[in-house]
């Protein structure tokens, strides 16, 4: 038997070997689960699943329920421990206790309780029993089993099977096999123990599982190993895991879905075997387990392992491909770089450089599997090979090694950083320093044969010389580039990349000596968009720039860099490639950043591009999205395993391990709750008509809900437990909500104020593989308030009716009475009339006769107040006048009344121009005499001899407060205007403003020269300033100048009845400047007329404007 075993081993090895589905190197992912956690008793015994996903351990103080996101305890009968737990082929969920027994079901509002069955039990003296050690499910019979006695449950009856000698009993494909005290194995048949061949063999043995094995049985022992029983006698196994196995004791063991083999034992944690009991891994406290104590195992729907132990509860994640060496290998540090050579694995970290024979962690047991550090601890960048020899480039220099020893270059202090091979001499490396760039030579020393006196001596100088090899040493810096050289790359002609901080990509070349290089910068204008932030890449012998804007390839026939297409079309435009590393295979491994889920929150990401057999890649990123933010280097092994350097230790990858991220997997509503008065209309388990959890709500769980609990808010969960706490949510509210909402990490949602009508609940989960959950929904009815229901509404119409007919009765009446008043009140009346016809007959005589008088009034005001515009507009200058001193000009001049507020002024003075526009206080006749006072006074002051505008300003002020004696009464009248004098000669226009602003456009720039902040006229304060000067010329270019009163911008119009203000001018004047002054009257003229339609003006308006040329 034994000799069959060990050949039977070897040949199902060979393919297992392939399709292991446990990585037996690294450790797999645990995630710990302590008592703080799920807030229950520390040891638990048990552990099943239900179909929706969600996981239940039978703990101390219950059955602990988790769905991902929220553990709850459900209490069993006589607050008993939960010692076993089972499920199944419905669904149904067993509990096996202390004294008890049942199962769990939801009630009315979806509350997951457990039932008892200890009530179905007929005779009392049968209910006295311990604790129910094992649940069994075989052909739809359900077995609680006990010492001394079995119960089983069928068709809603309980059948009592007693047997004393009862120790343990398990199934196995539909055969109960019993072990009873001193006797062995039997088979329970028919409600009967029957004796099975050679079941005396294992009389003193205890057993803790049976298992399958070859279409045979596998018998796992507490203490005294593994036996096969043939359904003709039982035979010891002798098996590699034999001598590990001796003096530890089993409490409990399954079989994986792969065929492969768990154990968990009392105080040396979890083994893992092959098929062929070849140890894959060991886990216990010394690899990330928090107790070695395993009472339980139980593997998932995703073919994860959970451990219930005797403190708490562990989920192994063995499904992955991906494993850890961390800091249980005493790696705690970040790996920058790695390599294999001659099966030596050998790491760079920012802490030192580590090595390791590569088998050694084929993980068996508990050898030691710590690294060894060569040399001194320092930050290590780039470990490479060459000639036999390992090159490590650190903060401190570089050091050479091999496996028996090493040493350091004698070398420039200084931070080195990356190897770079030269092609075509396989002596020589050029390295990247924080200085620039260095070149290493590996020497091999010429021998020279000395003299010899004797025999001796020639063999003694064989021996010492005959071992010696060649040796890496320093050969130059490499002068004509001084910057940091970390990340570099070396193309088919020795030419170096290098991505600069700010002036784009570098090529440097190197002379025939190798002693200096040429610079040259490849910025946008060859075809990089990003002066900063970019990284050199290389594929074959293809040189590509990984920038913000995507990857661009080097094109040596152009000397320039374009867009790359293939990678580009993949991995999007949009992303930056910070790492492109090419495999023995032809796949590509890149490590990209981007935008998370359209979000300003940018991420790492590492993603593998797998060669096709026709060239083109299919893109595999979502094993790697557990390691998002988290790489730092990448090396392929060989055609199957990647080293990923990470922030502590390093990641191995097995690419043969093919895990279903894709698998489905539910978002579950775990609560809907009433805001309101904090009370639960649904407590997260739907069931189905037998009772059982179920993923679907029936059309009579629907609820009608009352109005004034109208605050609804839904929690939900997805029971996908790698890394739950990075699952998101995306939900809608049909009949509230328009559109879905974005992915949240909360994992509930609020409505409040809820109309009446139907609803749907819809959420999605998705999981850090970015696979989004088969939706989850619930339905309910918000009820109309009762003011809102057909009986209200039938009260409404009658009530309706009863009014008008109770309106109509007091109406009816109501006429009649006012009828037989107005009767006599018209008799009364009618006299009355009579009279006052009469007396308004005179009284009408009367007001024709005023009427005609205020008529004739009017008319002669009308003739004084035109009389007075013809008086105002003969003040006014004559614009032929203006015209043979301005080339091109326009006045735009609309009084709001017949007469104006707002004038013009234009005088020449010493050969020079000047002209105002002027705004008065008030308008119709109050401004006219305003602004007649005002034209008078600025004809005195220009008389003077005065013409710089300023001066021009003061002195009018001092005139209007003393013709207007404002010093001596409250008069505040006074008038904001701008003047400007143009020297023709000088070429240069004078400007002061009171108030208002002079435009000026100049090579098509707008310029505003604004008025001061202060009025002409009003009381004399002691805050008065002399009014600013300003000069603009014109000797060098043709200048277009715009000045306006207020009565423009102020007018009211558009859409919005708003002011056209000053701004809205300013892109008027832009837009117009280029025209005929004649064009730009009519322009402006037309645009005041539409902004105002159908408002009436509000206030006079002037524009002026006028052209100046060199």
């Amino acid at each position: 038997m034994k000799n069959l075993f060990i050949v039977l081993a070897f040949l199902m090895q060979l393919p297992f070997l392939v399709n292991s589905q446990v990585k037996n190197k690294g450790i797999p992912y645990i995630i710990n689960y302590s008592r703080d956690d799920y807030k229950a008793a520390t040891q638990n015994w048990s552990a099943v699943q239900d179909q929706r996903g969600v996981m239940y351990f039978g703990n101390t103080r219950g059955v602990l329920e988790f769905d991902g996101q929220n553990w709850s305890l459900i209490p069993v009968k006589n607050n008993s421990l939960a010692r076993s737990l089972s499920v199944d082929q419905s669904g149904r969920i067993y509990v096996g206790a202390r004294k008890e027994f049942g199962f769990l079901e939801p009630d009315s509002i979806g509350h997951l309780k457990y039932v008892s069955l200890i009530d179905r039990i007929e005779k009392e003296e049968d209910k006295n029993f311990k604790d129910i050690g094992r649940i069994l499910v075989s052909d739809n019979k359900i077995f609680f089993v006990s010492q001394g006695v079995i119960f089983k449950y069928a068709d809603n009856k309980i059948e009592v099977i007693k047997n004393k000698a009862i120790r343990q009993a398990y199934e196995i494909n539909n055969r109960v096999f019993i072990k009873e005290h001193k006797k062995g194995i039997t088979e329970l048949i028919n409600g009967e123990f029957k004796v099975i061949p050679g079941g005396s063999f294992l009389k003193n043995s205890s057993i803790r599982a049976v298992l399958p094995y070859n279409n045979n049985y596998l018998f796992v022992t507490l203490e005294d190993g593994l036996f096969l029983f043939n359904d003709k006698k039982f035979e010891k196994l002798d098996v590699p895991i034999d001598g590990f196995l001796k003096g530890k004791k089993i409490i409990t063991s399954i079989q994986l879905k792969n065929g492969e083999y768990v154990f968990g034992m009392f105080s040396n944690g979890l083994l893992i075997t092959d098929k062929q009991f070849n140890p894959i891994q060991h886990l216990n406290t010394k690899k990330g387990l928090q107790n070695n104590q395993v009472f339980s195992v139980f593997q998932d729907n995703r073919s994860n392992i959970w451990l219930g132990l005797a403190n708490g509860i562990s989920e192994v994640l063995t499904s992955l491909p991906v494993s850890l060496f961390n800091e249980n290998y005493g790696l705690s540090v970040k790996v920058n770089s790695s390599i294999i050579y001659n099966d030596q694995l050998y790491i760079g970290t920012s802490s030192g450089a580590f090595s390791k024979k590569w088998k050694d962690f084929e993980n068996n047991f508990d050898k030691n599997n710590q690294f060894q550090m060569i040399g001194d601890p320092v930050q290590v960048f780039n470990i490479d090979t060459g000639n036999n020899k390992i090159l490590i480039a650190h903060t401190l220099g570089i050091r050479t090694a091999t496996l028996k020893k090493h040493r350091n270059l004698k070398l420039e202090k200084t931070t080195y950083f990356r190897f770079l091979s030269v092609n075509g001499n396989s002596n020589l490396s050029i390295v990247g320093t924080k200085k620039g760039l260095s070149l290493l030579e590996f020497k091999i020393e010429k021998r020279v044969l000395p003299r010899f006196k004797n025999f001796k001596e020639y063999k003694e100088w064989i021996k010492d010389n005959k071992k010696k090899e060649g040796e890496w040493v320093f050969k130059h810096k490499i002068k004509g580039f001084n910057e940091s050289c970390r990340h570099i790359q070396i193309d088919e002609n020795n030419d170096i990349w290098y991505p600069g901080k700010t002036k784009g990509i570098a090529r440097l070349s190197l002379n025939d000596d190798m002693d200096s290089v040429s610079v040259k910068w490849y910025a946008e204008e060859k075809g990089i968009p990003n002066l900063s932030g970019n990284q050199v890449l290389k594929i074959g012998n293809k040189i590509l720039a990984g920038t913000e804007n995507g990857l661009y390839i080097y094109i040596p026939e152009l000397d320039k860099f374009k867009k790359e297409e293939i990678f580009n079309g993949i991995l999007g435009s949009d992303v930056k490639i910070d790492l492109f590393i090419e495999d023995q295979l032809g796949n590509i491994w890149f490590k990209q950043k981007r935008k998370l889920n359209n979000s300003d929150t940018e991420v790492y990401e590492l993603g593998e591009l797998i060669r096709q057999d026709d060239g083109s890649y299919y893109l595999n990123k979502t094993p790697f999205y557990k390691l998002r933010n988290k790489v730092h280097s990448v090396s392929p092994v060989n055609d199957n395993e990647i080293i990923i350097g990470a922030e502590k230790g390093f990641v191995h990858y097995d690419t043969r391990i093919q895990k279903d991220h894709y698998r489905p997997y539910y978002a579950l509503l775990r609560e809907v709750r009433f805001v309101t008065n904090d009370s639960i209309i649904f407590d997260g388990t739907n069931m189905d008509s037998l009772g059982i959890a179920s993923l679907f709500q029936k059309e009579n769980q629907i609820k009608q809900v009352p109005f004034i609990l109208n605050d609804i808010r839904f929690s939900f969960a997805a029971p996908y437990f790698d890394e739950p706490e990075k699952i998101r949510f995306k939900f809608l509210l049909e009949g509230n909500d328009n559109s879905w909402s974005d992915w949240k990490e909360e994992n509930y949602k609020e409505y409040s104020n809820l109309r009446p009508g139907d609803y749907t609940f819809h959420v999605i989960a998705k999981n850090i593989y970015e696979v989004e959950s088969v939706e989850a929904t619930y339905k309910f009815t918000i009820l109309p308030p009762w003011y809102l229901t057909v009986w209200a509404y039938v009260l409404y119409v009658i009530a309706i009716v009863l009014i008008i007919w109770g309106i109509v009765r007091l109406s009816v009446r109501r006429l009649r009475i006012q009828k037989e008043h107005l009767e006599m009140v018209v008799k009364e009346r009618t006299a009355e009339i009579i009279q006052a016809k009469e007396e308004i007959e005179a009284t009408n005589e009367m007001l024709q006769e005023s009427n005609d008088k205020i008529k004739d009034k009017n008319k002669s005001i009308t003739a004084s107040i035109t009389y007075a515009k013809r008086i105002q507009d003969a003040m006014l200058p004559i614009k032929d006048r203006i015209g043979q001193s301005l080339d091109r000009y326009f006045i735009l001049f609309k009084p709001r009344d017949i007469v104006s507020g707002d004038f013009y002024w234009f005088a020449e003075r010493d050969g020079k121009i000047i002209i105002a526009a002027v705004d008065c206080t008030g308008h119709g006749v109050p401004g006219a005499f305003m602004s007649m006072i005002g034209s008078e006074i600025l004809t005195t002051i220009v008389n003077q001899g005065i013409t710089q505008p300023s001066i021009i300003l003061d002195m009018k002020n001092d005139y209007v407060q003393k013709a207007l004696k404002q010093d001596q009464t409250d008069n505040q009248d006074g008038m904001d205007m701008t003047i400007c004098t143009i020297d023709k000669e000088k070429k240069i226009v004078e400007f002061a403003g009171a108030k208002n602003p002079l435009i000026y456009i100049k090579n098509g720039e707008l310029f505003e020269i604004k008025g001061d902040k202060q009025s002409i006229g009003g009381r004399k304060t002691t805050r008065d300033k002399p009014f600013i000067n300003y000069e603009i010329s014109y000797a060098e270019q043709e200048i277009f100048f715009y000045t306006f009163s207020d009565g423009y911008p102020d007018q009211f119009g558009g859409p919005r009845d708003r002011k056209f203000m000053v701004k809205r001018m300013r892109e008027l004047f832009m837009d117009l400047y280029t025209k005929s002054m004649r064009e730009q009257e009519k322009i402006l003229d037309y645009t005041i007329e539409s902004w105002m339609k159908d408002t009436e003006q509000t206030d006079d308006i002037i524009v002026l404007g006028f052209i100046l040329k060199p």
